[in-house]
């Protein structure tokens, strides 16, 4: 999906680039529900300004918080960008603790007390998601889709995975990520320490760490 991209009037709403040329762009949305801070948030936004990526891939969406960061960055690049941001979808608590059990193989797995945000609504986590973009006119930057990222077609020049956040998340979707991302792409973790940052590298040598700020940290893939 592409399209045109305006950009961010001072409340947040998108509007054409003429209307307000020289607004800074918003890059922290804390109304949405969410783990990314501020400086993770405005790390993230900088990369995404400054490689200027054709396609983006986000694999963790919650309820958008750092979709929110991505769509603000494709809105103040003023150029055509494909961004499709992926996630498991879940309605229900049993639902998540089913899933998430089975993954991790454990015999119980309870969902973050965030999860009732959408669920006390009857909505699902993606359906709650897209009306927080929603509210910052964000949904035409973004293509949400429910599912296993593994299926998403082609590869992306930058990728920002919220799904690695133990050795065995790392080990099960850290070669599925690779697969997606171009040669000389940029790779976005969130909630990394010294020890995955460790593990990931021992799983492919082409990681070429670049930055970190708090738990987010920046990495180029070279194959």
């Amino acid at each position: 999906m592409r399209f045109s991209l305006p950009s961010l009037d001072a409340s947040g709403v998108a509007s054409q680039p003429e209307a307000s040329p020289t607004i800074a762009p918003i890059y922290w949305f804390p109304e949405i529900t969410g783990w990314f801070q501020e400086c993770e948030a405005l790390h993230l936004f900088t990369a995404v300004r400054l490689v200027r990526p054709a396609r983006i891939l986000e694999i963790g969406t919650f309820y958008g918080r750092s979709t929110a960061t991505i769509c603000s960055a494709i809105a103040a690049n003023r150029r055509p960008t494909e961004f499709i941001s992926c996630d498991l979808d879940f309605r229900s608590a049993s639902e998540f603790s089913r899933l998430f059990g089975a993954i991790h193989c454990l015999a119980e797995v309870r969902p973050p007390a965030e999860c009732n945000e959408a669920f006390s609504r009857g909505l699902s986590t993606l359906e709650y998601a897209r009306l927080q973009l929603d509210r910052y006119n964000f949904t035409p930057f973004v293509q949400l889709i429910a599912g296993d990222f593994r299926r998403i077609r082609g590869t992306f020049d930058m990728i920002f995975a919220d799904v690695l956040h133990d050795e065995r998340e790392i080990e099960a979707n850290l070669p599925g990520i690779l697969d997606k991302i171009e040669n000389d792409g940029i790779l976005a973790v969130h909630d990394i320490t010294d020890g995955h940052r460790s593990a990931m590298q021992r799983v492919s040598r082409n990681l070429q760490f670049i930055s970190q700020s708090a738990h987010l940290g920046l990495f180029r893939f070279e194959s």
